[in-house]
């Protein structure tokens, strides 16, 4: 059984309000740290300090109330059967990757301390054995409150934190430092410049598996990424979706690692902590990130997109109104972008090896394709008559009046003037 317990006894007098109580999306931190413990799989997990009416969860009062932590800790260690994980409950960037990172260090005899790559021990983020209980009451007899003569001893093992968990452990004492850790600065409104990205084969995370990251994923699916979805849940539609295979589940809740390797990340839960948490972590690794409908807490967003075969057109109203973006789109389709359109499009990209072998300045070329679109050529094509389209191109691409000037006059190519050497 792994055991853990959670100090949340404190006054919080420089917060101001229970800090155990703070909301943090839809939980309070309290919860949010039982929840992430159960995650990172112990068992039995003890609050001191607190009464919590909460299925699974232990509650013991303080043997020596307003002592401090060290007293906490001696109380949860004479009802320990073994090694206690210790937690606060005033971090809110804690994560399951952080505790199960403690979880595999090696207590010694008394314990071992996670200690910050600036060089500060945590003694509450620490594994105590029962063994260390003796040492803490003759502490508590001496009138000692801080942790500071047991670091000092030298009994404790001292385990360095990796890197990326150092702000795991940032802990929220007043209303300051909350602000600072769970909201981020104001970010100007972005403007946003159109480009197209090549996804195939890369690694697309989109969090959430409701109605929200389901349109993202419709969005995607043509884009030949590998899609992941992180979310606990599924919609019927995302299931249906997944069961085809379309994209990878890891159902669970969202944790940083969950997008180490992805290309995009994409929050698209109902919580817009999570969601900025992802385009945070994304935009700190160099990468692109969206927390959705939250255009500042953004790096890149998805645009309504109008195809007709190789055309697409992309419409963005840079986050103000993606519903006049989606009524744009479906006029384009509509009115401007037929099946014709492309039909079109595929003729000519099919006659571009050819142009561009024959042509060799960018203005002729320019001056070609205008001259091709003006001609008879889409109407020939919207008819249905695909061979006599193919025919005058050929024309046009032989002709060698075009070749030097970029453009003719198709009666010329028909008659064969051109050819016989006509200005």
């Amino acid at each position: 059984m792994s055991e853990a317990v959670i100090l949340a006894g404190g006054k919080s007098r420089r917060m101001g309000a229970d800090k155990a109580l703070l909301k943090l999306g839809d939980e309070t931190l309290l919860t949010r740290t039982i929840r992430l413990l159960q995650e990172s799989g112990h068992t039995r997990i003890t609050i001191v300090g607190r009464e919590a009416d909460l299925q699974n969860v232990h509650f013991l009062p303080d043997s020596l109330p307003d002592a401090g932590p060290l007293a906490a800790l001696a109380t949860a260690l004479a009802q320990a059967e073994g090694p206690l994980l210790v937690v606060p409950c005033d971090l809110p960037l804690l994560s399951v990757e952080a505790l199960r990172w403690l979880g595999t260090q090696e207590t010694g005899e008394l314990g071992v301390v996670a200690v910050t790559p600036d060089g500060m021990p945590q003694p509450l983020f620490a594994r105590y054995t029962p063994a260390l209980l003796p040492t803490l009451q003759q502490a508590l007899e001496r009138g000692d409150r801080s942790f500071k003569p047991l670091l000092a001893s030298g009994l404790l093992r001292l385990a360095p934190l990796p890197a990326a968990l150092a702000s795991h452990l940032e802990s929220a004492n007043d209303p300051e430092s909350w602000q600072r850790l769970t909201q981020s600065p104001e970010r100007p409104k972005p403007s946003y410049q159109p480009v197209y990205l090549d996804l195939r084969g890369r690694l697309v995370v989109v969090v959430g598996g409701g109605y929200v990251a389901g349109e993202k994923l419709s969005v995607l699916f043509e884009s030949g990424a590998v899609l992941r979805v992180v979310s606990p849940e599924l919609s019927p539609e995302l299931q249906r979706w997944h069961a085809e295979g379309r994209f990878e589940w890891h159902p669970k809740r969202w944790e940083p690692t969950d997008q180490a390797e992805a290309f995009v990340a994409i929050g698209a839960t109902n919580d817009k902590t999570v969601n900025r948490a992802v385009f945070q972590e994304a935009d700190r690794q160099g990468r692109l990130g969206n927390s959705v409908d939250d255009p500042k807490f953004c790096n890149f967003i998805l645009s309504a997109v109008a195809r007709s075969g190789p055309m697409q057109v992309a419409i963005s109203s840079a986050g103000c109104s993606p519903a006049l973006a989606q009524r744009v789109r479906r006029r384009i389709v509509e009115e401007i972008l037929t099946p014709e359109l492309g039909e079109l499009a595929s003729f000519l990209g099919s006659w571009r090896p050819r142009v561009k072998a024959a042509l060799s300045t960018f203005e002729a070329k320019q001056q070609f394709w205008e001259a091709v679109l003006d001609s008879e050529i889409p109407a020939l094509l919207a008819a249905g008559n695909l061979d006599e389209a193919n025919r005058r191109m050929e024309l046009r691409v032989a002709c060698p009046f075009q070749a030097e000037r970029g453009a003719c006059d198709e009666r010329f190519c028909l008659s064969g003037g051109c050819r016989a050497g006509r200005p």
